[in-house]
């Protein structure tokens, strides 16, 4: 995490692997998610013409940062429903055991996921667990050496309508992964490390 820094220029003739990208998708999926909800799809464009069409729907300077990256990554999040729900509910061992240990029937968990959805704000709910998604996309970039800049500066709107996703999906944040250029001005190896200390981000208790 030290060498990891956020990078402003991609070197856009150097391309990552079908297998890095394949890991960092399988990272994704893997990913923390509350009630194993997994309200979400991640969309991984490497197409350069659909690149320069959503390079259109980035602000400033993240509109060439998304043309010149190998891949950019669109988190998205789904719309909560009870069909939704179900398929979470099947296929997860520990919610079939809980139904099973306390003798309740499977309308009895769909019932608290969809109040439990209601209560944490549905919208809500499922937008902050895709950040823990890209916490961990994150992560995996910098143990892979992969330069990636996480963007919130992107019309989402537009980038749905670029995508024609289906109106369940709705984009949250993007992800430009690829390789730095060597003339990256906030490469770590030029710049130092700009941190408060741990005495000042931490407590122990």
């Amino acid at each position: 995490m030290s060498d990891r820094f956020s990078v402003k220029k991609f070197n856009s003739n150097l391309k990552l692997s079908s297998e890095q990208i394949n890991e960092l998708v399988e990272c994704f999926r893997l990913s923390p998610s509350s009630l194993n909800l997994q309200a979400w799809k991640l969309i991984v464009v490497s197409d350069e013409k659909m690149k320069e069409r959503l390079a259109k729907a980035g602000r400033n300077d993240n509109s060439k940062r998304i043309k010149e990256c190998s891949h950019f990554f669109v988190l998205t999040r789904k719309k909560l429903s009870m069909s939704h729900f179900e398929k979470v509910i099947d296929s997860t061992e520990i919610l079939k055991l809980t139904i099973k240990k306390r003798k309740m029937r499977p309308w009895h968990m769909k019932a608290f996921f969809y109040a439990y959805s209601m209560f944490m704000g549905r919208k809500k709910w499922s937008t902050n667990q895709l950040y823990i998604a890209l916490g961990v996309l994150l992560a995996a970039c910098a143990k892979m050496r992969i330069g990636a800049l996480p963007m919130e500066g992107i019309n989402c709107r537009q980038i749905d309508k670029i995508l024609n996703l289906p109106s369940e999906f709705r984009t949250v944040v993007g992800l430009c992964v690829g390789y730095p250029h060597e003339r990256e001005e906030t490469n770590p190896s030029r710049l130092r490390k700009s941190r408060f200390s741990q005495e000042e981000v931490c407590t122990f208790v």
